[in-house]
């Protein structure tokens, strides 16, 4: 029968349920965005869990490394004790914000927001996540804020835009502000005049990876 190969980055592990039956690593490292180290003992055994799931076609499944060398960092994490999580991490739920917002119209959606937080009482089990961006993001909303619900402030505010990358920060000003105008972001808005698509230059290869950053919010 056909067997298919799955190329996958560590992203597999968060939480997909599909029919695999042996997960290969092809390194025991990466690259987290400031620097190479080694995987932890818990990303090891979430993405490891992929393979061989409850009820899927491969109800037993197998985990191995594509290097000899990785093997041993394997074995390690496998047999690591993970600490008993104590605490989880939440964040508000839109329609609370919006109620929240909502009972005080006077008040900025930004000063809403900090406000909630401030505010916001949780179980021992439980604390509120970091909000910084959306408060951020909000500031930056602000003069399209009067045209947008409570609702669509919120869906913009928790996009995955780096308030400090200025052309995701400026697209997405863009993209909010053709929504409140005309309740649709057109998809040329986002593409824009298309950069040059093999870059020979180091400033050519920025404006590509500016480009993609942009459309992938």
């Amino acid at each position: 029968a056909p067997r298919g190969v799955l190329v996958a980055s560590d992203a597999i592990g968060m939480g997909l349920n599909l029919n695999i039956r042996r997960i290969i690593f092809t390194s025991m490292h990466k690259f987290d965005g400031t620097c190479t180290r080694r995987l932890t003992a818990p990303e090891v055994r979430q993405i490891a869990g992929r393979a061989g799931r409850f009820r899927s076609a491969h109800p037993e499944g197998h985990v191995l490394c594509l290097h000899a060398a990785d093997v041993p960092l394997l074995h390690d994490a496998m047999a690591t004790h993970v600490p008993v999580m104590r605490v989880a991490t939440l964040m508000p739920r839109p329609e609370d914000l919006a109620s929240f917002a909502l009972a005080r119209p006077e008040m900025r959606y930004d000063d809403s927001l900090k406000r909630f937080a401030r505010h916001a009482v949780v179980s021992e089990h439980y604390r509120l996540g970091d909000m910084d961006a959306m408060f951020q993001l909000a500031t930056m909303l602000q003069n399209v804020a009067g045209w947008l619900t409570p609702e669509e402030l919120y869906t913009f505010c928790s996009s995955p835009t780096d308030p400090t990358d200025p052309p995701c920060a400026a697209a997405l000003i863009r993209f909010a502000s053709a929504y409140a105008h005309d309740g649709d972001v057109p998809g040329e808005l986002a593409v824009g005049r298309s950069p040059v698509l093999l870059p020979e230059t180091e400033s050519e290869l920025k404006a590509l990876e500016a480009a993609h950053r942009v459309c992938d919010l």
